[in-house]
């Protein structure tokens, strides 16, 4: 199901990609593709002209820092609570910023 999360015909933003790759990484327990991924989320540049996506990637730089501090963050049962907040965390950012079922208040249209 988490291959299922990339958008379609949505443009691509470099939060959301990064977030969704580095969780497939670590939903598969591959872990080289996991410390690449951790390490190319922690090194990407915020983007000073997009202040949502600066935050988006900010906070993702923060939560790849973390998954890093771990001792086996793709291990089956950590014994670190935390792994749980940052799958939750990349979860979220893996999900487009817009969500098409969204009014113009920014609110979701239920139906």
């Amino acid at each position: 199901m988490i291959d299922s999360m990339k958008p379609i015909d949505q443009p691509q933003v470099a939060s959301i990609e990064l977030a969704g790759a580095l969780l497939r990484a670590w939903a598969k327990g591959d872990r080289p593709a996991l410390e690449v991924e951790l390490d190319r989320s922690s090194r990407t540049p915020p983007d000073l002209s997009d202040t949502s996506e600066a935050e988006r990637l900010q906070m993702l730089g923060a939560i790849a820092a973390r998954m890093k501090a771990l001792v086996d963050p793709s291990a089956p049962a950590p014994a670190d609570l935390a792994i749980g907040v940052c799958v939750n965390l990349l979860s979220h950012l893996a999900r487009p910023t817009k969500p098409e079922n969204a009014n113009r208040a920014g609110l979701f249209v239920f139906r």
